[in-house]
């Protein structure tokens, strides 16, 4: 072997063959770029949220062969190979996003817009449509944002979401049978601190109260004394629009009397779109059913207080066990104090046109605002943050600062609700799954009131 006295050049790196070659950056941006185009959304029922899926129409292979059709000129031409592995390395994404709770107005636009019988014209103002109808649905999630950071920059302001959970049954446990029989429910209300990020569960059982204005009201009432600090005169609170809970004339009136009380100077209550009403507590609850679905038995609302406080790791769930002398009959407190019927101030006088009058309907507007210097009226508006407004005076003359009402005078039930008796035998029979611990809480059970109907079903016996 001859010795040149030459150093050996390093040739690593510059081989042509198609299995070594390198991608420029360059094209790995258009990969990026192109990637990112899609519309990849998260389920909004998870904590996870850097978690996201694409439509479940599209495939790596779909995605790759697009990306060839549009940049049919590149050099090196990038095989299916490398853009799988690219996708992979770079985007958590994954396909087939579950569909939950679509809306339905999305959904008819969408249809129209794909439809291939409809003309132009049509099509465009359904897209014009669906764009104002999302922009409006996003101000929602907006506002949240907005207040998120607001209350944890500043003392007295302070962002609250509320919300129903779906109903628990009991007893929870593998037995065929449970599948066709009722059963009894266990209700809880949540109630979200987004300063905090802890929740609060109001949790009772089905015969203890109902689930309508006069609970929503007293859990309010009950959350703002104890765990809303006194520094705190600014509040947001975030619900879905459900009429018979939420947003309906008790609700306005208790919120009202709350601002003119001064214990705060200012509320505002903040609607969703309908169909685009998911909410923080709607991802506490999936951390709650993660839990729940983990467990073969559950017997007693008891058992379901211990699995809600277990189910979050950094303890920020904790609950509230209501009884139903607790709860505060605001429906019949408000009537003495405002009126129902009323029309904007705007549309007071004789000079206004008949057909230009606007009357308070509260299903009509997303955005209401109590204030303490203006006692008695309300400011509302058709969508979020809208500059289009109407206020309305709701308070009967000489009543402008109305006392919240005591559970003293005004106890919304005065003993335990009725039980359908048909429920009632149902958990009869499934007591001799029950295990004799457990048998204290249906022993008190079968104590409690049921529908009248029961009489004429033991007479049909």
């Amino acid at each position: 072997m001859v010795t040149q006295n030459i150093t050996p050049k390093d040739k690593r790196g510059k081989s042509i063959g198609s299995r070594h070659n390198i991608i420029p950056g360059e094209i790995c941006v258009k990969i990026k770029e192109f990637i990112e185009r899609f519309d990849a959304k998260e389920i909004h029922y998870s904590n996870n949220t850097t978690k996201k899926y694409l439509p479940s129409t599209l495939n790596i292979k779909l995605m790759y062969e697009m990306f060839i059709k549009i940049n049919l000129n590149l050099n090196p031409t990038v095989k299916y190979g490398f853009f799988c592995q690219y996708f992979k390395q770079n985007f958590d994404l994954s396909f087939g996003r579950p569909q939950i709770d679509v809306c339905s107005t999305c959904e008819q636009l969408k249809i129209k817009v794909s439809d291939p019988h409809l003309n132009e014209n049509a099509k465009r103002v359904s897209i014009a449509e669906l764009i104002i109808h999302k922009r409006r649905a996003s101000k929602f999630f907006k506002k949240c944002d907005e207040v998120r950071k607001l209350c944890k920059e500043q003392d007295n302001i302070l962002g609250i979401t509320i919300d129903y959970m779906q109903n628990l049954p009991l007893p929870h446990i593998p037995v065929q049978e449970v599948f066709y029989m009722r059963q009894l429910w266990i209700y809880e209300f949540c109630v979200h601190n987004l300063k905090t990020e802890k929740a609060v569960f109001y949790s009772y059982q089905e015969g203890e109260a109902y689930k309508g204005p006069n609970e929503v009201c007293t859990f309010l009432k009950m959350y703002i004394d104890k765990y809303i600090p006194a520094t705190v005169n600014e509040l947001y609170i975030f619900s879905d629009g459900c009429p018979g809970q939420n947003r309906n004339h008790t609700v306005v009136r208790f919120l009202m009397a709350l601002a003119s009380s001064k214990r705060l100077k200012k509320i505002e209550h903040i609607f969703p779109i309908r169909g685009h009403s998911f909410n923080v507590c709607d991802r506490d609850f999936a951390t709650v059913k993660r839990k729940i679905r983990k467990q073969d038995r559950i017997y007693t609302h008891d058992d379901y207080i211990e699995l809600i406080q277990q189910s979050s790791n950094t303890n920020k769930f904790s609950v509230e066990k209501v009884k139903t002398e607790e709860i505060i009959d605001y429906k019949k407190w408000w009537p003495d104090f405002y009126k129902k019927n009323v029309l904007s101030i705007t549309s007071h006088g004789k000079k206004v046109p008949k057909a230009q009058k606007v009357t308070l309907k509260i299903t009509d507007y997303f955005h209401f605002i109590y204030d303490s210097s203006e006692p008695g009226i309300l400011l509302v508006h058709p969508y979020i943050d809208n500059f289009i407004s109407e206020r309305f005076s709701l308070a009967k003359p000489r009543q402008f600062r109305p006392d919240l009402p005591n559970i003293i005078d005004f106890k919304a039930y005065d003993q335990k609700l009725p039980i359908n008796y048909k429920k009632m035998d149902n958990i009869k029979s499934l007591l001799c799954h029950i295990p004799a611990d457990k048998m204290s809480f249906y022993d008190e059970l079968m104590h409690w009131p049921i529908t009248e109907a029961q009489e004429h079903h033991e007479e049909d016996y």
